[in-house]
C-alpha cells in the first residue's frame, strides 16, 4: 500500500489516503463524524480486516489494490451508475484496474476469501471517474441565508437576512433526502453558524443591516446534544453586541465584535455563565471598526494559534493562555483580509479577499516571521470569492456567482479539481446602472466540509449539498 496521511476512523470506517474522502455513506457501515478522531480507536480487539484503496487515473480508468489476508484468494466487483457489475477473479493478485470507463460513479467491493478456514472479509469503496470531482446531491430552500457549520449527519445554515427564519437544523446523513429537524426563529440575522462540543452558536451583526434587528445580543449558545431541540443556555452581549465570525477551541470563544474592531475572548466552558477574559485588536492598536487598529473580520483557531484576518490584513495569535494573547506576526495586504484558514500543521494557510476580482491565495507560514504568497486564483474582475477552507489536502473555497470549488495544492500551486455552480446567470446590474460599490455579495456564501458530506450556504438557494471525490480513497472491512 502507498505511504499516505494518517487516516481518521469513523464508526467502523477507516478514512485515510491522500485526501480525505466526501461521499455518499456505504449502506453496510455505521457512520458518524467528528474532529481530531485517531485511527485505531474504538477498532474490534484481534479483528481481521482488509483494506481496499482505489485510485482515479485520468481520463477513464480506476485502479484497486487491496491489503494480504493470509491464505485468501480475492474477487473484485464494480458496479457502475446505471447499475451493471464488471468482475474480476484475482486469485492471489491484490490488485486490478478498469478501463474505459465513462464518467459517473462506481461501488468497488473486494471479497477475501480464505477457504481452509472459510473467513471472508469485505471492503467497499464508492469512487468516480471523471474531472470534476464535485457531484451535486440536494438541497433545502432558504432564501437570503448565509454560513454554515454542522456536526455528525447535521449541518445547521443561518438564515442571514431572511425575514421570517433564523436558523435551520437539517440532517444530511441521507444526502439525496436531507430532513429539517428544527427551525430557528425570532434570533435575529443569523450571520455565522458554529457546533463545538454539543454546543450551537449562533452569532448576528444587525448593524451590517442598517441595526434592523438589534437587540444587544451578538452570540446566543445553545445546548445541542439533542439537534432537533437546542436549549438556550447564555447570551453574549455589549460590547460584543455585533458579531460579524466566531471560531472556537479547547473551550474558548473568539469573536469578531465589529462595534469593537477587536477580537473578544470568551471563556465557555461553563457555557450557562460565558466570561470574557480578554480582547485583542490587530497591530495591538485599539480601535473602531475600521479604525486605526484594523477591524477583525474573520479568524480560525488551531491548536495554541489564532489566524485573523482583518482590514489591513492577517495576524498569526499565540492564544495557548487565552487570557493573554501574544501576537506573532502581522502581515499587510493592499485591502485587506476576509478571511484565513490554516492546514492542519499550520504549515500552509488559504486566504480570500472580499472585493472586485478577489483572489483565493495560498500562503506559506510555516516561519510567522518569513510569512510568503505562493499562489492565487480568481474568476474574475466582476466577482469575487468569499470564504477559503484547508480540509486535509483539499482547499474549498464558496464563491459568490460561481458557487463552490475545490483545489489539490501541488509543489505549491492551487489545482482545480471540481466545480459546482449554484448561482444561475450572471452578476446583477444595478436598475440606475451605476457602477456597484462592490463586488455582487449573491450567491456561494460559506462551507461546511468536514462532515461526510460537503454543505454549502448559499444566499439564493440555501443549504446545497454536494459530494467531494478525492483522487485517492481508502476503505477498511472489519470481520
Amino acid at each position: 500500500m502507498g505511504g499516505c496521511m494518517r487516516g481518521r476512523l469513523i464508526g467502523w470506517v477507516l478514512l485515510s489516503g491522500c485526501i480525505e474522502a466526501k461521499y455518499a455513506p456505504q449502506t453496510t457501515a455505521e457512520r458518524h463524524s467528528g474532529a481530531d478522531e485517531s485511527a485505531g480507536d474504538d477498532l474490534p480487539a484481534d479483528s481481521a480486516a482488509v483494506t481496499l484503496r482505489g485510485t482515479w487515473s485520468s481520463p477513464s480508468t480506476l485502479a484497486f489494490e487491496w491489503s494480504e489476508v493470509p491464505g485468501a484468494t480475492y474477487s473484485i466487483a464494480l458496479t457502475s451508475f446505471d447499475g451493471t457489475t464488471r468482475t474480476a477473479d484475482t486469485d492471489e493478485t491484490m490488485q486490478h484496474a478498469f478501463g474505459d470507463l465513462p464518467a459517473g460513479e462506481y461501488t468497488a467491493t473486494v471479497t477475501a476469501l480464505n477457504p481452509a478456514t472459510g473467513l471472508e472479509l469485505a471492503a467497499t469503496v464508492n469512487h468516480y471517474v471523471g474531472g470534476n470531482r464535485i457531484v451535486f446531491r440536494s438541497e433545502v430552500p432558504l432564501d437570503r441565508a448565509m454560513d454554515v457549520w454542522g456536526t455528525g449527519d447535521v449541518a445547521v445554515i443561518g438564515g442571514g437576512t431572511n425575514l421570517s427564519t433564523s436558523a435551520l437544523v437539517v440532517n444530511v446523513s441521507d444526502p439525496l433526502n436531507p430532513r429539517v429537524l428544527h427551525t430557528m426563529e425570532g434570533i435575529g440575522f443569523v450571520r455565522d453558524i458554529k457546533v463545538f462540543d454539543d454546543l450551537l452558536f449562533t452569532a448576528v451583526d444587525p448593524d451590517s443591516d442598517g441595526c434592523e434587528l438589534c437587540d444587544d445580543i451578538g452570540v446566543r449558545i445553545y445546548e445541542f446534544s439533542e439537534p432537533s431541540n437546542p436549549k438556550l443556555l447564555s447570551t453574549i452581549g455589549s460590547p460584543a453586541w455585533a458579531v460579524h465570525n466566531m471560531t472556537y477551541s479547547n473551550g474558548y470563544l473568539y469573536l469578531a465584535s465589529m462595534a469593537e474592531g477587536a477580537v473578544a475572548i470568551i471563556d465557555v466552558r461553563d457555557p450557562d455563565t460565558p466570561q470574557r477574559v480578554a480582547t485583542w485588536y490587530a497591530n495591538e492598536t485599539p480601535g473602531p471598526a475600521h479604525g486605526p487598529g484594523g477591524s477583525t473580520h474573520d479568524m480560525t483557531a488551531q491548536g495554541d494559534r489564532l489566524y485573523v484576518a482583518h482590514v489591513t490584513g492577517f495576524s498569526i495569535v499565540d492564544i495557548s493562555d487565552p487570557v493573554n494573547p501574544v501576537t506573532l506576526s502581522n502581515t499587510r495586504v493592499e485591502m485587506g483580509m476576509h478571511n484565513v484558514w490554516p492546514n492542519a500543521d499550520g504549515t500552509r494557510m488559504v486566504g480570500t479577499q472580499e472585493i472586485f476580482g478577489g483572489a483565493l491565495t495560498l500562503w506559506d507560514i510555516a516561519d510567522p516571521n518569513a510569512i510568503e504568497l505562493l499562489d492565487s486564483r480568481s474568476t474574475g474582475d466582476d466577482r469575487s470569492v468569499h470564504n477559503g477552507y484547508f480540509d486535509g489536502e483539499t482547499v474549498f473555497a464558496s464563491w459568490y456567482i460561481d458557487g463552490v470549488f475545490s483545489f489539490s495544492v501541488e509543489d505549491d500551486m492551487l489545482t482545480e479539481t471540481g466545480h459546482y455552480d449554484t448561482y444561475a446567470g450572471s452578476p446583477p446590474i444595478p436598475p440606475d446602472g451605476t457602477p456597484p460599490p462592490g463586488p455582487p455579495i449573491e450567491g456561494a456564501w460559506g462551507l461546511w466540509t468536514y462532515g461526510d458530506h460537503v454543505v454549502v450556504g448559499d444566499t439564493e438557494r440555501g443549504m446545497v449539498i454536494v459530494d467531494h471525490f478525492p483522487r485517492v480513497v481508502e476503505r477498511t472491512g472489519y470481520r
